[in-house]
């Protein structure tokens, strides 16, 4: 999974592995702020799902992450992992050249806020629920101000 991912901190790397991240699975954490967002209210709902896995293909998620990921669709995943994940993401966009992170960024926050909406309002779209509008605005705020450090579990 290091390689993948190009970590080298051995402490961060063990928690990612203790939360269930595999080689297979590690990018499947850029997806988790979606599937934190689509928890939110407590459900995931279909247009939510399509939306997941939409993402989950364009990123060429490999058959056993798209498994892992039916599974946390199905099943919320903790808090802690959601944090975990957070970390991985900022450290990835850490290591970017300034304007590619901010770029990504943008990129990601688009994408965040597009699962915010899949369930509400007219065809789906428009409508975002006040637990799925605090989850975004934390995570928009997390990934706008705060760069990654060093791992302290």
């Amino acid at each position: 999974m290091a390689e993948t991912i190009g970590e080298r901190d051995e402490d961060f790397l063990a928690e990612l592995q203790s939360a269930g991240y595999t080689a297979d699975t590690i990018a499947l954490a850029e997806l988790m702020p979606q599937i934190q967002i689509a928890w939110a209210d407590n459900r995931v709902s279909m247009r939510e799902r399509d939306v997941i896995f939409e993402a989950a293909a364009h990123r060429g998620v490999p058959p056993n992450g798209r498994l892992q990921l039916a599974r946390w669709l199905e099943h919320p995943p903790s808090e802690d992992f959601f944090r975990i994940s957070l970390h991985a993401i900022k450290q990835t966009l850490r290591r970017l050249p300034t304007q590619v992170q901010a770029n990504v960024r943008r990129s990601l926050l688009r994408e965040y806020a597009a699962i915010a909406s899949a369930s509400g309002g007219f065809l789906w779209w428009g409508r975002v629920s006040a637990e799925e509008r605090q989850v975004l605005d934390s995570l928009t705020s997390e990934l706008d101000t705060h760069p990654a450090e060093p791992w302290s579990g």
